[in-house]
């Protein structure tokens, strides 16, 4: 009887609403029940872009490319070996690895154990440079280069040369002494020691004393000179035959000789005198030289651009509307700052040469 009364009741409210009329939203009410996932999609519209076929390019600035990071960690390849110097197996060394790729270039150093022997495991396959060292002593004449495979597995021998050497290179100011006129000796003296970096280094022997020993035709107050901050030490002698010895310098284990090919007689007192031309040199900024380099060079600031040991550098200045008859002297590695005109440039005895740039 109960089940009857509530199905007369639904009938009644479904007549009551039939009654009233259903509006059209009541309509979508009953679709959307009827189908929950259904969706309405608002038609697709084609967004408008600028014309851009015309439009003039920046240009890109100049400089360096960009450099991606190398990496030399977290590879499947291997590389070890030894370090050997003239006694034997070198302890307590250290082997630098520099991977290459393109330009750009990552570093992993390793220490060689009692018996010299070093490894780099996990690391990059590619091109590798390899040397070794010990501080302050012994160093390699130059790198290894080699190619390392993904997964290869190499070993390499390195060999070191002792260092320590003390370098004496000498040099006369005034190349043809003249008889009866006093000349200047100076000398560029230190000693070859390897810093933390591998690189072998000219370190001056300040305070070290020097001797300069004359053969026959010379005349000189005091042989005995002090090696001052800069490496070096000068001598006054005077040249008394035509055709005179050696001279021979020593400083602690080092020696240097110059040999003085003959001095000339003094010229006779003239009564005309030719003034000579102001210089024209043509030496931009950016131009390099090494000598020897006759020039003449402008005033201006020339760097050094290798990476020597030392750097021994005599020459020729324009002084009071002449050239000097006694040379300039530069024993250093830092930039050469000229106040005047230069020529005939030339290394202190058998020194390396140094290359400059003019930058100023």
């Amino acid at each position: 009887m109960a089940h009857g009364a509530r199905l007369v009741g639904v009938l009644a409210l479904l007549v009551a609403l039939a009654a009233a009329g259903c509006s059209a939203d009541t309509g979508r009410d009953i679709e959307a029940v009827r189908n929950p996932t259904r969706t309405t999609l608002e038609p697709f519209v084609e967004p408008e872009f600028a014309d851009t076929r015309s439009v003039d390019l920046a240009a890109v600035p100049p400089g360096a490319p960009l450099a991606f990071p190398v990496t030399i960690r977290g590879g499947d390849a291997s590389l070890s070996g030894t370090l050997a110097g003239p006694e034997g197996p070198v302890a307590r060394g250290r082997v630098r690895l520099e991977r290459f790729v393109g330009q750009a270039s990552a570093t992993l150093e390793v220490a060689t154990d009692g018996q010299g022997r070093w490894s780099a495991k996990g690391i990059q396959g590619g091109r590798y440079r390899v040397r070794g060292w010990r501080r302050p002593d012994l160093a390699m004449n130059s790198s290894t280069v080699l190619f390392l495979g993904a997964e290869d597995d190499q070993t390499l021998a390195l060999d070191a040369t002792a260092q320590g050497e003390v370098d004496v290179q000498a040099a006369l100011l005034t190349p043809t002494p003249t008889v009866d006129v006093a000349v200047t000796v100076v000398a560029l003296i230190t000693r070859h020691e390897v810093d933390g970096d591998g690189i072998v280094q000219g370190v001056p022997l300040t305070g070290t004393t020097a001797t300069l020993a004359t053969g026959a035709g010379w005349e000189i107050a005091a042989p005995e000179a002090t090696v001052d901050g800069a490496g070096e030490a000068r001598w006054t002698l005077t040249c008394t035959a035509s055709r005179p010895g050696d001279l021979v310098i020593t400083a602690g284990e080092g020696v240097g000789r110059i040999t003085v090919p003959g001095c000339t007689q003094p010229a006779p007192p003239t009564t005309a005198t030719t003034v000579p031309d102001e210089p024209d040199a043509d030496f931009p900024v950016g131009e390099q030289f090494t000598p020897p380099f006759a020039g003449p060079l402008p005033p201006g600031s020339y760097t050094v651009v290798d990476d020597p040991a030392s750097c021994g550098l005599v020459f020729e200045v324009w002084v009071d509307g002449d050239w000097s008859d006694e040379r300039r002297t530069s024993t250093t590695t830092a930039t050469l700052v000229l106040e005047t005109f230069a020529r005939n440039l030339a290394t202190v005895g058998d020194a390396p040469a140094c290359t400059y740039e003019r930058t100023a």
